[in-house]
């Protein structure tokens, strides 16, 4: 089988690095128009080419993995490329399948990846829509060819800004909230390297613990005793304007979402 990247940015990168070894067993090819990206993953036993119609032709999946402003160029140079039997996946912020497929003015094959860049460890989050062509057997065999970048959550694209807002752009969200806590402790008198080492650790085990049991409330209650340092803290959050400042962040993300994609579509 043939599995075709264009674009090799940071997302191609991510997903070559959390895909496993089976998946390299496929003929792999990435093209690139410059050819510094392409050799930072000269080596991988990849095809690499500069060429976008070499490595679009015979795919039998096709993965766009370029910036949304470029897309509809890049469809207008590969259209004649495309196979009709071709698995086509985007990863374009902001462009819906309506677009690309009027953009494409061929009956195709469509799936929406909403990737965030933990998939580099195989613990990202994948966010899938797909068009009325891809049939089920297609869907289980993408599903299986990525399920080593992480999850992989079926979601209906109207829901894929909050998506981009809870992992997408989320994940950068957290990393401010490390940065801060951080900063706070160094304040306090740890140093730096310190700091980020207990923090990194914390947030690591919250997440892991969560992961096996996901009723918060129960993990904060094993922690925090009646008249302990834990309930302090928790009051000071609990008194605190977090949930409004989480709410403006997720309505302002979700809104320069659409805003980009009205501007692509004009």
């Amino acid at each position: 089988m043939k599995i075709s990247f264009i674009g090799a940015g940071n997302m191609t990168h991510a997903f070559l690095k959390g895909l496993d070894r089976s998946f390299f067993e496929h003929e792999i090819w990435v093209s690139n128009r410059s050819q510094g990206k392409l050799d930072r993953i000269s080596d991988l036993n990849i095809h690499l080419t500069l060429d976008n119609h070499k490595a679009v032709k015979d795919a039998d999946i096709l993965i766009l993995a370029i910036k949304p402003q470029q897309m509809f160029d890049l469809l207008e140079e590969i259209r004649s490329d495309i196979h009709e039997s071709t698995i086509i996946i985007s990863l374009a912020a902001g462009l819906s399948i309506k677009q690309l497929e009027q953009w494409l003015y061929l009956e195709v094959k469509l799936i929406r990846f909403m990737p965030n860049t933990a998939i580099a460890l195989g613990i990202g989050s994948i966010a899938i829509c797909i068009n009325q062509n891809i049939d089920i057997s297609e869907l289980s065999l993408v599903k299986d060819l990525f399920k080593t970048c992480g999850s992989l959550i079926d979601l209906d694209e109207s829901k894929f800004e909050l998506f981009i807002a809870a992992s997408g752009s989320g994940i950068a969200f957290v990393y401010q909230i490390m940065e801060s806590y951080v900063q706070v402790l160094r304040e306090l008198g740890l140093d730096e390297a310190q700091a980020k080492a207990l923090i990194i650790d914390t947030f690591l085990a919250a997440g892991s613990m969560a992961k096996i049991n996901p009723e918060l409330d129960d993990l904060m209650n094993r922690v925090a005793s009646k008249g302990g340092t834990t309930i302090e803290g928790l009051n000071v959050l609990r008194a605190s304007k977090l949930n409004d400042i989480l709410m403006d962040m997720c309505k302002k993300t979700i809104q320069r979402s659409k805003q980009l994609s009205e501007e692509l579509q004009k």
